[in-house]
């Protein structure tokens, strides 16, 4: 377990990624992902190191028929990738329940976009993912939050150093997955597969706000 982020995240990403490399086996790995489209990217750069799992745990989005249609395209999409790039990763949805997230988000209805309201959703999930991989004996957890330009990694990696405090014995995997054009690969293995992008982070606020800015 670490106390402290390392000043280059990135860095520390792929010395972590050569030192498992270097082991010869490929530990069991719970990921966090939010959708087809940023799971892509973060798989990509992942799959050749673990053997992985992915938890969509996103009980923030809304509406409901949202969570759903994000959660079919991320289901069509790893048939696809597992044959393309020989790998085998699995899927496990956990149980959406947007009211639970609402008491949590509700009382900073009126932040700014990246502001507390946010730091809470993606302590959310990410608790809910190590709380899983911890029960189940996974090795490793991360999330592909830090794929995204509108996040800001060091702030997500800081949530998970807090919460991994409480799991020690999951070792996070800190990451800034957009480094290195992942976000444009993102884009490429997106228009490669068909897939759906959605134009909003996933909450009822960033919908509405989404809504009123495309009025």
């Amino acid at each position: 377990m670490i106390n402290k982020l390392p000043q280059n995240i990135y860095n520390a990403q792929l010395k972590e990624l050569y030192a498992i490399h270097q082991s010869g086996r490929k530990p069991r790995l719970l990921l966090h992902a939010c959708c087809g489209p940023c799971a892509s990217s973060v798989l990509v750069q992942l799959y050749d190191y673990f053997d992985i799992t992915i938890f969509y745990t996103n009980s923030n989005i809304y509406p409901a028929s949202e969570y759903t249609r994000r959660l079919a395209e991320l289901k069509a999409f790893l048939p696809h990738f597992n044959q393309d790039y020989h790998a085998n990763v699995k899927l496990i949805e956990d149980v959406y329940d947007p009211q639970a997230a609402l008491k949590i988000l509700a009382p900073h209805a009126h932040d700014k976009e990246g502001g507390q309201r946010c730091h809470l959703c993606y302590e959310m999930r990410i608790r809910k993912a190590m709380a899983y991989a911890s029960a189940h004996h996974f090795e490793y957890c991360t999330t592909v939050l830090t794929l995204s330009r509108l996040k800001n990694s060091r702030v997500i990696n800081e949530i998970a150093l807090k919460v991994s405090q409480d799991y020690p014995e999951v070792h996070y995997f800190f990451s800034d997955f957009k480094k290195n054009k992942g976000i444009d690969l993102s884009i490429d293995l997106t228009t490669l597969y068909d897939m759906y992008r959605q134009d909003y982070c996933g909450c009822v606020y960033s919908y509405h706000k989404n809504s009123e800015s495309t009025k």
